[in-house]
């Protein structure tokens, strides 16, 4: 039976490509999502005043969430683009080019209009409120300020996998080159070392022109002192997956990367916090340190985590399937519910939704978040003799003198101003997770 030819820029995928779904990179892609929650959680405690809402701690705990935040932005996200890259080269060989860039348009487009058309007007309101509210109006205040959020991580993949396509019109796969230069092995030490070196040279040129507190407006890109790393790191990822890098990586590589990235702790951490005054200046030896620190614990880092998830961690359970597709859909909700619950938090004790901030109880597309983000908790319903906590909705049937009532809480027969905000932070998480499982 004669079969057709592929069309062009069509590859069929080979027979020793990776198999359709690897449980480790799903569960990398988990750990990863939920770093994220972890920052943007840290970020609103820190010192630093880049969120929606900020409530600096008044002891020491305040530098630990600022140093949690500073090592994690060192890989975390650069790591998420490099499971990124992994999946666009097979993804474009299946589907062809136009159906690939369709895909791309709904998973990816949709979601980043969807968070600047209903979600942003809400997460912006406070700041317009506190700032500019008797200067313009609020429609000529969310164009002025206009920029994608958090999900610039959307819109800066959106643009990698075009770019992967106009490379890919102008460069069409061959099959036979693919499968030969396809190794299944990992590069050595020295292509390894050789690759971070130029990392950290191309990041330390690259801040000379973008300094490390550079942002850009209307881009929204929070980070673009980091974009060679994002660049590099989700080309890693395409390559990976054309020449079988991380089908089988050794022991020896996954040890060797956390020797590495123990190293850079002990070794070039110290003498670029020393300089840290002049790492934010470009074209100093500081900025040099630290782009040298950030990008060689990056890439041990991420070589341990790798080799780690794919020997330890390769393996799911049926309900966790569905997991990483519905965390990253999730995260467009993460400053809504984690300002809302900030908010309501402040000052050490649980309080309603200010008054100037009274707006309806807005939908939220985190199911379990809902509650924090519309200012309304689980309604328990509590037997005043025994506080026996009662699913919402469901009355308990007492006898004569008894008096049943229904109060808002935090959890069983805790009143919900009783609870203080060491015990919001787990409502918060325990949110968090139903809504982003």
């Amino acid at each position: 039976m004669a079969t057709k030819d592929p069309a062009p820029g069509h590859v069929r995928p080979a027979e020793n490509a990776p198999r359709s779904r690897l449980a480790y990179i799903d569960n990398l892609r988990i750990l990863l999502t939920v770093f994220v929650v972890l920052h943007h959680a840290a970020v609103t405690y820190g010192n630093l005043p880049v969120w929606f809402y900020t409530e600096p701690a008044q002891d020491p705990t305040g530098g630990l969430l600022d140093a949690f935040m500073a090592l994690n932005q060192t890989f975390f996200m650069g790591f998420f683009f490099l499971v990124s890259g992994i999946f666009v080269p097979g993804s474009a060989d299946r589907r062809g080019a136009r159906s690939f860039l369709r895909g791309r348009l709904v998973r990816l487009g949709v979601p980043l209009l969807l968070f600047l058309l209903l979600l942003r007007p809400l997460v912006d309101a406070g700041t317009y409120i506190e700032e500019s509210a008797g200067e313009m109006p609020y429609w000529l205040y969310y164009f002025v300020s206009w920029d994608p959020g958090p999900m610039w991580f959307v819109e800066t993949l959106l643009v990698f996998a075009l770019a992967y396509l106009l490379i890919r019109r102008f460069r069409p796969p061959a099959p036979e080159r693919i499968a030969r230069r396809r190794t299944g092995r990992l590069p050595g030490p020295a292509a390894i070392a050789g690759f971070t070196l130029g990392l950290v040279t191309l990041t330390y040129l690259w801040r000379v022109l973008v300094p490390a507190t550079t942002y850009w407006p209307i881009v929204g890109l929070p980070t673009p002192a980091f974009l060679p790393q994002y660049v590099l790191l989700f080309t890693v990822g395409v390559l990976a997956y054309r020449r079988g890098w991380f089908d089988a990586i050794p022991r020896a590589a996954g040890w060797g990367g956390l020797a590495v990235a123990l190293a850079s702790l002990v070794f070039l951490a110290p003498p670029a916090l020393a300089s840290l005054e002049t790492a934010l200046l470009p074209g100093t030896w500081g900025s040099l340190l630290m782009a040298a620190f950030e990008n060689t614990f990056a890439v041990g880092a991420i070589l341990f985590l790798l080799w780690l998830f794919q020997r330890r961690f390769d393996r799911q359970g049926p309900s966790a399937v569905s997991s990483p597709t519905t965390l990253t859909r999730s995260t467009s909700c993460t400053p809504r519910c984690s300002s809302r619950a900030a908010t309501c938090c402040r000052g050490g004790r649980l309080r309603p939704w200010p008054s100037s901030w009274d707006w309806p109880p807005w939908p939220c597309p985190c199911p379990g978040g809902a509650p924090l983000c519309c200012g309304r908790f689980p309604a328990r319903t509590v037997s005043s003799d025994t506080g026996a906590g009662r699913r919402p909705g469901h009355l308990r049937r007492t006898g004569p003198g008894r008096e049943e009532k229904r109060i808002e809480t935090l959890g069983p027969g805790v009143p919900s101003q009783d609870r203080d905000r060491s015990t919001c932070a787990p409502v918060f998480t325990h949110g968090a997770a139903w809504g982003l499982r």
